[in-house]
């Protein structure tokens, strides 16, 4: 799911993510379907911002590491695209790239254990 997701660039990704997998399309939409809603019902389980003690560790091993002060992670933000545009407040998903999309922002520790998602 992780590679489809990756690879998720134009419209003919999941027919050549499908070919590549010896898949049908419909099995590879499924299946993605399942795969990111287990994710989402257990995200708040293993994506959890750190704790006092966790944010001083991280941010000792980052500055350590880079010499950054104070700092407990780092900052990316990611479109997934989707295959077809939303049913319902489609301008919401709208991105520059004139694409629908799904707008993930995500914090990482220096390990690139994510420590915070925003959907």
């Amino acid at each position: 799911t992780l590679e489809h997701l990756d690879c998720n660039r134009n419209s003919t990704s999941v027919e050549q993510f499908a070919k590549q997998w010896g898949l049908e399309i419909g099995t590879v939409v499924e299946y993605t379907k399942h795969i990111v809603t287990a994710i989402n019902s257990i995200r708040n389980t293993y994506i959890q911002w750190p704790d006092s003690i966790e944010r001083q560790q991280i941010s000792s091993r980052i500055e350590h590491l880079s010499g950054f002060k104070g700092c407990v992670g780092f900052l990316n933000k990611t479109d997934f695209v989707l295959e077809y545009k939303p049913l319902k407040d489609e301008e919401t998903y709208y991105n520059k790239k004139k694409k629908y999309a799904l707008t993930v922002q995500l914090i990482c520790d220096e390990l690139k254990f994510i420590q915070f998602a925003n959907f």
